[in-house]
């Protein structure tokens, strides 16, 4: 682990967009294509007219004795011929719009899908910390927390079947709301 990092996030499926975000405004568009058998996926990250920001090469994983809040994250940072290279390489693509949003202090970054997975929709909160990853609540605007459900993970709802992603949103969300 000598380049990678450990992410804590807590993770959210939320119903809508909040009301303090702007749909039309205020976001980053990402590309993420994950690269079948592995755990590397391609970002492609632009503003709002389309310009690239950034691009990255990232593996993203778990370790199986590791706590639900951590991911063992390695980021590299591409150029524009680097990344070209690499997207030539097949694999299963997500496209989402990336909002920020502060909630009573804590930074949350709110993905909406699009394409197939239109209509789902998830925050995510990294903490600097276990014990502030512990101590946060659900926020209001969330149906259910989905931190320890890697149904939700990008790598599995990139290879996941639209129909099959709807179903589980229906499932999660119906649920929470008949509790």
């Amino acid at each position: 682990m000598k380049y990678a990092r450990i992410e804590r996030e807590r993770r959210f499926l939320l119903p809508v967009l909040p009301d303090a975000l702007d749909p039309d405004r205020g976001f980053r568009r990402i590309t993420d294509t994950y690269i079948p058998n592995t755990r590397l996926r391609l970002r492609h990250v632009q503003s709002e007219d389309g310009t690239t920001l950034q691009w990255k090469l990232t593996q993203k994983y778990q370790t199986a004795d590791s706590p639900e809040t951590h991911t063992i994250l390695t980021n590299m940072y591409l150029d524009d011929a680097e990344a070209m290279t690499l997207r030539r390489i097949p694999g299963a693509v997500l496209q989402k719009r990336r909002y920020v949003l502060n909630h009573e202090g804590l930074m949350f970054a709110v993905d909406v899908f699009e394409g197939a997975l239109c209509g789902l929709i998830i925050a995510e909160c990294e903490f600097p910390n276990d014990a502030e990853a512990a101590q946060t609540s659900t926020p209001p605007f969330a149906a259910v927390e989905i931190t320890s459900d890697p149904f939700f993970r990008g790598g599995r709802l990139a290879f996941a079947s639209p129909e099959d992603v709807h179903a589980e949103l229906r499932r999660r969300l119906n649920r929470e709301t008949r509790d």
